[in-house]
C-alpha cells in the first residue's frame, strides 16, 4: 500500500513506537552466518561471531513490525535502505533477550515529490537495562502509486589505491537473495521479484543493502583479524543487480597501536566497472 505525497506531508514529524522484546535466535544467527560468509582463503579462517548487519534482523524480528508503519499509511515492505549506522556497545549473545525501543526522528516529505525520507533510531537494552547496540537508519519510500524510474545519476568510480588486498565477491544469484531474505526477515519484493523491482524503477531485482553491509563486514575481519566492531556507518551509493559481483576495497584512516583502534574507509565497487555501490566507515578494535 502506498499513498500520495500530500498524505505523507501531513504525517507527524516524530513517531515513538511501543517497546518490543525480541530473542536473538541461535539457529537464525547460525544460518545467517552461513549465508553471508565469504569464500574462505588461506590464513583467513577466523570470523566474527555476529555478522556486521545481523542487528538489522534483530530489529526486523520485533512483533508487529510490519503493522506499526501501516497505521500511518506507510508500507514499510517497499522501503529502500539509504544509509545505516550501528554502534556496537557490546557483543550480542546468541540466545539472549533484548528490549528494543524505536522512534522515527524525522520524516522529510515535500508535496509532489516522488519519494519521502524517514530517519529512525533504535536502542537495544539487555535484561539488566544496559545498552547493547544503537541503530540509526534512513529509508526512502515511494510517495506515489505510479511506477517511477530511478534517477540516472552519473556513476562514481573508485580511484584510490587500497591499503589491503582486494576481496572478490562472487555474483549474487537469485538463490542467494532468497536465502538471505528468509534468514534476515527482509522480504522486500524488490530483491526477489522482477515485477516488483521494475515497479520501483529497477531493471531486475537488486541485492539487499544489509547483505552488502554484511559482505563488507566480513571483508573487514579479513583485513583486521581478531577485532571487534565498534561502529559501522554505510551509505548506499548505487544498487547491485542480481547476477553481479563486487570487489571490496579498504584504506586505513587511523590506527592506534596502543589502544588497538583501527578506522577503515571501505567500499563495495562493481567487479567489472569499478563504480562505487556503497561506502562505509568502520571502527574496529583489536582484541
Amino acid at each position: 500500500m502506498s499513498a500520495s505525497s500530500p498524505h505523507f506531508a501531513n504525517l507527524p514529524k516524530e513517531i515513538r513506537f511501543p517497546q518490543a522484546t525480541v530473542l536473538v535466535e541461535p539457529e537464525r544467527l547460525a544460518r545467517y552466518r552461513e549465508v553471508v560468509a565469504l569464500p574462505e582463503s588461506e590464513g583467513s579462517s577466523w570470523r566474527a561471531a555476529i555478522p556486521a548487519s545481523f542487528l538489522y534482523t534483530i530489529y526486523l524480528s520485533q512483533p508487529g513490525f510490519r503493522d506499526r508503519y501501516l497505521a500511518y499509511g506507510i508500507d514499510a515492505e517497499h522501503a529502500i535502505h539509504a544509509s545505516q549506522r550501528f554502534d556496537y556497545l557490546r557483543p550480542v549473545i546468541a540466545g539472549e533477550t533484548l528490549l528494543l525501543a524505536s522512534e522515527v526522528k524525522k520524516i522529510l516529505a515535500r508535496p509532489g515529490a516522488a519519494n519521502f525520507i524517514v530517519s529512525e533510531e533504535t536502542r537495544a537494552l539487555d535484561v539488566d537495562g544496559a545498552e547493547v547496540f544503537v541503530s540509526a537508519a534512513t529509508f526512502a519510500f515511494r510517495a506515489t502509486d505510479a511506477p517511477s524510474g530511478v534517477p540516472q545519476v552519473a556513476p562514481r568510480f573508485y580511484t584510490e589505491t587500497p591499503d589491503y588486498p582486494v576481496i572478490a565477491v562472487p555474483p549474487f544469484e537469485a538463490s542467494k537473495l532468497q536465502a538471505f531474505a528468509e534468514v534476515s526477515l527482509d522480504s522486500n519484493p524488490i530483491h526477489l521479484e522482477v515485477a516488483a523491482a521494475r515497479a520501483q524503477g529497477f531493471q531486475k531485482p537488486v541485492v539487499h543493502g544489509m547483505l552488502v553491509m554484511a559482505t563488507l563486514g566480513e571483508g573487514c575481519f579479513r583485513w583486521v583479524p581478531e577485532a571487534e566492531l565498534e561502529r559501522f556507518t554505510i551509505k548506499f551509493v548505487a544498487s547491485t543487480p542480481v547476477g553481479e559481483g563486487l570487489s571490496l576495497v579498504a584504506r586505513t584512516r587511523l590506527e592506534e597501536p596502543e589502544s588497538g583502534l583501527v578506522i577503515l574507509d571501505v567500499a563495495a565497487i562493481g567487479a567489472d566497472d569499478q563504480s562505487i555501490r556503497a561506502t562505509a566507515e568502520v571502527r574496529l578494535r583489536r582484541v
